[in-house]
């Protein structure tokens, strides 16, 4: 006899994946993860699900990721005729961020102008994040840190920070050093050129500048023939000189030193009037002013008579001594402070002075029928010629004649 047929099944065995491979990666731009896996049972296709974890949001997707983040994979294994297909557990793995680099960059030697400056611009690589600088003063110079460029010159530093992106860490420079140079300053002297000796000191003490707020200083000193410092004082003699005006440097400029500036010092001008008695008598000495009244000059005063009107005398050093008319002229000489002067004409006079002449001789005569009578005499001063008048006196009648002394000498 035959049976029924009698129905029984065969099941598909289980089948196991696990997926597996590397689980940290560092971002290159590519797609990459796990994509490997262990498997029993099935022979059928494994596919890959890719999704991301955490705060990374991704997929799921068959494709591999390829930006920085958290994932985890999910293999699947296809069944076939004998195995039941088969899914993995949740796999994670990262994507790191990959690494940048940046290096300030720039000039490194600036001049002070008054605005902020310094390197800001940089090479890098990696991320695509924003850059900022920070700049501090080094050795002697302090400064920030700050992310305002510097002023004031000095020595500095720049470190340039790199911000990081999704895909790349973030990066600091090394220090970058740089220096702001102090600016040139200028400095003229200036000011009066031409002076009069006055007893003080004097000469140019003003100035042009441009830059340092520094300190200025005169430096005097003589030129040509003139001998003088060089000294912090201004001269006071009379001559030429020069003066060197000096800036001190200050925090942010250079000190200067200006060009000769020439001055002169000119003698002051004197004034002398002669003095002294205006009227003399004749006495047969030399006389006349000798003395004077003068301003400026101590030089040597010396005097100049000449005759006025009628008078013939001089010029001469030497005081007149006869009777007339005359003038003196006093002349004082320079010395190093002071022109020479001379005065007006100072006139005076020498008057003739006072004579005595007293008759004498034999006072009693006897009538001898010739002239006769006194004819002689005592005189003083005058060497002029003597004249006799003869007159009768009481009751005797004579008409009065004059005889010069030589007639009557008989």
């Amino acid at each position: 006899a035959v049976s029924s047929d009698y129905a029984f099944t065969i099941n598909k065995a289980s089948s196991t994946i696990t997926a597996t491979g590397t689980v940290t990666y560092t971002y290159n731009g590519s797609a990459q993860g796990p994509s490997s896996n262990t498997k029993t049972g099935s022979s059928g296709a494994v596919t890959y699900s890719y999704s991301g974890t955490g705060t990374t949001s991704y997929g799921p997707s068959a494709t591999l990721p390829i930006d920085a983040g958290t994932y985890k994979v999910v293999a699947t294994l296809a069944s076939d005729n004998n195995y039941d297909g088969a899914v993995s557990s949740d796999y994670a793995f990262t994507i790191n961020k990959a690494s940048s680099t940046i290096a300030a960059t720039g000039t490194i030697t600036y001049t002070y102008n008054g605005s902020s400056q310094g390197p800001s611009s940089n090479t890098k690589t990696g991320s695509s994040g924003a850059v900022t600088y920070s700049y501090s003063g080094t050795g002697t110079t302090s400064y920030g840190p700050s992310a305002t460029l510097p002023t004031d010159a000095g020595t500095y530093k720049v470190v340039a920070t790199l911000a990081a992106d999704a895909n790349y860490d973030g990066a600091v420079s090394s220090d970058y050093a740089f220096t702001i140079n102090k600016a040139s300053s200028t400095i003229a002297a200036t000011g009066t050129t031409t002076y009069t000796y006055n007893g003080s000191t004097q000469g140019p003490s003003s100035n042009t500048k441009t830059g340092s707020t520094g300190a200025v200083t005169y430096s005097y000193s003589g030129t040509g023939s003139t001998t003088y410092g060089p000294s912090a004082t201004a001269p006071t003699d009379v001559g030429t000189y020069k003066v060197v005006a000096t800036l001190a440097a200050d925090a942010n400029y250079d000190g200067a030193v200006s060009s000769d500036y020439a001055f002169t010092i000119n003698k002051a001008s004197s004034t002398i009037t002669a003095t002294g008695t205006v009227t003399y008598t004749y006495n047969g000495s030399a006389q006349g002013p000798s003395s004077n009244t003068k301003t400026g000059s101590t030089g040597a005063v010396t005097y100049s008579y000449s005759g006025t009107g009628t008078t013939t005398y001089g010029p001469s050093a030497t005081l007149p001594t006869d009777a007339g008319t005359y003038k003196v002229v006093a002349t004082l000489a320079s010395d190093n402070n002071y022109d020479g002067a001379v005065s007006s004409d100072y006139a005076f006079t020498i008057n003739k002075a006072s004579s005595t002449i007293t008759a004498t001789g034999t006072v009693t005569y006897t009538y001898n029928g010739s002239t006769q009578g006194p004819s002689s005499n005592t005189k003083t001063g005058s060497t002029g010629a003597v004249t006799y008048s003869y007159s009768g006196t009481g009751s005797t009648t004579y008409r009065s004649e004059e005889h010069t002394s030589e007639l009557q000498s008989h």
